[in-house]
């Protein structure tokens, strides 16, 4: 019998990981269902959040205040802001 061994991901593919979960944040805060809003919203302001800020190396408490910023807006605009926010990190290299 023929077992590889389990191998952990690449810490690439973990930034890649948190990368994702923190666009999807930011567009769950821009959804029409409340209970998405919410939801993303606890997740912000829950050590986890903090946490994965800190493997990106960005402030937590800056990007919380920017997305508390984001609610501010009505639905349209705050879709429209959210898809650029997350463009813009596509962009960035973390």
């Amino acid at each position: 019998m023929n077992v590889k061994p389990f191998r952990l991901p690449e810490k690439k593919s973990y930034k890649k990981m948190d990368i994702a979960i923190l666009k999807q944040t930011i567009r769950d805060l821009a959804s029409k269902e409340m209970k998405t809003r919410i939801e993303a919203k606890k997740f912000i302001q829950s050590s986890s959040f903090y946490r994965l800020c800190d493997r990106l190396n960005l402030n937590a408490s800056d990007i919380k205040n920017s997305l508390d910023t984001l609610m501010d807006y009505p639905l349209i605009s705050r879709k429209a802001l959210s898809e650029e926010i997350a463009r813009f990190i596509d962009k960035e290299e973390f």
